[in-house]
């Protein structure tokens, strides 16, 4: 058993390592680099040059000063916050000295814990070596984050597994060192990317509620006095931390409306698109969504939709009809939505003398229309036998069910407010996101719902080995699941062939380092005017890690 475990790590690492540093390209560790030149890297490489450069110096009360936007002291606090990567990589910067080196260690490192997560995760939730590090391989290197590589904000999610494992320890162990140790990981996620530790939060309120439900002999008092202790610890962290963030987002106005979030939801066809791949881009990338791709891939998607199909109970023996109310109520809707369909034009005109700006909201009334039609057909189809038996197969199948539904969740909130087909095509509002917007602490402040696809595959990681192992044990000859593992594998891999590395060779930006910078290096501290971003201001940001002078206009 001990050799085989070895032999079982040794070649989740070697896969890993190849695959991280391919996914992490061109921001790597082994290419140098001297300059990025574009806006969102820029960005996170300035704030952590600086709070590398501060902590090294020990000069903890500059830690969120910067030197941009000057006369604002703290124009940090209107920065993406990643402070606990800052400190996972001061070693490095320690011995380098090199923030772009301290980078790429940053992303790199991600996708390696981030598969070292999920992998202890799914062999603690019993899945056989094969299946975990299929989960493993699904959850780090998913399209969704591939499109995000070179946004060390947005790679950040390397903590979540880990938190899920302590929280499945203790649920497994009862012992309230496990919720302590989720704590810990809980805040390094969420000071590693505030905009995942919003997604993550709702996650894992989410991920408690059906673990305590699922529970046969849970003492809710215990239970309620061994998570105080951790909510007061991560309450009080997170409210320091988080604080001078809300003040400076609600000084300058940066919540987003609802109607921006609505056009950065993720319509349902580019769940279809995978345009990274080699082989499936040519048929799939006109799907791609506006801020990136946000697909969790086919093979995820197929595994769990059989293991759906496998694990569905046959035991309703006669087909369940809908309630006379329902029915007399779907019939009612279907007939009121055919009527105001044909006067919608009458209803738009009307709507304009009332309300003039709905010129602005074209689609409008005819979402308006549709989503009362659109719920009761999902409410229908929730009634019918063949959801009934599905179901009745998810409350079998605990883990199943608990991972599937961080995925439902993850895929429901990424489309937004406004669920659309097609690009901007309107068909309904979404209740949940929409009540999430005004309702779940941050989430008014996110503009690109959309990224909230990054969770999905940390449930479909789960499903997918499950289904994986199901399908395996109903196949009746080894040679049957031999060469069925070999099609997951290699579908996998195809799926994400060629990996950036190979598929978009990266040129070098021009390693020369303008003298006007060096020279600004030398003289002595003051303001110093620069161009705004707006007119390519990323690069004069990235080169003011040379001098740190302050800058005006940032």
């Amino acid at each position: 058993m001990f050799y085989k475990n070895i032999l079982f790590y040794g070649v989740w690492l070697l896969l890993t390592i190849p695959l991280a540093y391919w996914f992490s390209y061109p921001l790597d560790t082994l290419i140098r680099h001297h300059s990025f030149g574009e806006t969102h890297p820029t960005l996170g490489l300035w704030i952590l040059n600086w709070q590398l450069s501060q902590l090294s110096s020990g000069n903890l009360d500059q830690l969120f000063t910067g030197n941009s936007f000057y006369p604002l002291d703290r124009p940090i606090y209107l920065s993406p916050s990643f402070f606990s990567t800052v400190v996972l990589t001061l070693p490095v910067f320690l011995v380098t000295q090199d923030p772009y080196i301290c980078y790429g260690v940053a992303i790199f490192s991600s996708h390696v814990l981030s598969s070292l997560g999920m992998l202890l995760l799914a062999r603690r939730l019993k899945l056989d070596r094969a299946a975990a590090l299929l989960a493993a391989m699904i959850f780090t290197f998913s399209e969704s984050r591939y499109g995000f590589s070179a946004t060390i904000t947005l790679t950040q999610v390397q903590w979540m597994p880990f938190t899920l494992l302590c929280v499945h320890k203790y649920f497994d162990e009862g012992r309230v060192i496990f919720l302590y140790w989720a704590s810990l990981f809980y805040l390094m996620q969420v000071t590693a990317s505030a905009y995942h530790g919003i997604f993550f939060s709702m996650i894992l309120l989410l991920f408690v509620c059906v673990l305590v439900y699922q529970q046969d002999n849970l003492k809710f008092k215990k239970f309620a006095l061994d998570i105080a202790s951790p909510i007061l610890i991560v309450g009080t962290v997170a409210s320091i931390y988080f604080t001078p963030y809300l003040q400076e987002a609600h000084e300058f106005g940066f919540e987003r409306s609802i109607v921006e979030q609505s056009v950065y939801g993720a319509p349902l066809a580019s769940f279809l698109s995978s345009p990274s791949s080699h082989f499936l881009s040519p048929w799939t990338s006109h799907f791609r969504h506006i801020d990136g791709s946000i697909s969790p891939r086919y093979l995820p998607i197929l595994l769990t939709a059989v293991a759906l199909l496998i694990i569905r109970k046959n035991t309703l023996a006669t087909k369940v009809l809908l309630p006379l109310k329902l029915r007399s109520f779907a019939v009612g809707v279907i007939f009121l939505t055919l009527v105001l369909w044909f006067f919608k034009n009458s209803i738009t005109t009307l709507g304009q003398k009332i309300y003039p700006d709905l010129v602005l909201h074209p689609q409008l009334v005819s979402t308006v229309l549709l989503t009362p039609l659109f719920l009761v057909m999902i409410a229908c189809f929730f009634r019918t036998n063949f959801f009934r038996k599905i179901y009745q197969g998810l409350r079998a199948e605990k883990i199943f069910l608990l991972y599937f539904s961080v995925a439902t969740l993850a895929f429901v909130v990424s489309l937004g407010p406004i669920i659309k087909l097609y690009e901007n095509q309107h068909i309904m509002v979404n209740p949940i996101a929409t009540f999430l917007y005004y309702a779940f602490p941050g989430f008014s402040s996110i503009r690109a719902i959309s990224r909230m696809a990054v969770l999905i595959p940390l449930g479909l990681g789960i499903t997918a080995g499950i289904a994986y192992m199901l399908i395996k044990v109903r196949l009746d000859k080894p040679l049957f699941k031999k060469i069925f593992s070999f099609f997951v594998f290699t579908l996998f891999l195809l799926e994400i062939y060629p990996a950036k590395g190979f598929h978009v060779p990266y040129k070098q930006v021009e390693n020369k380092l303008d003298e006007v910078y060096l020279w600004l290096k030398e003289i002595p501290e003051g303001p110093v005017m620069e161009w705004p971003m707006t007119a390519g201001g990323s690069v004069y940001l990235e080169r003011s890690i040379t001098h740190r002078q302050r800058l005006v206009n940032g």
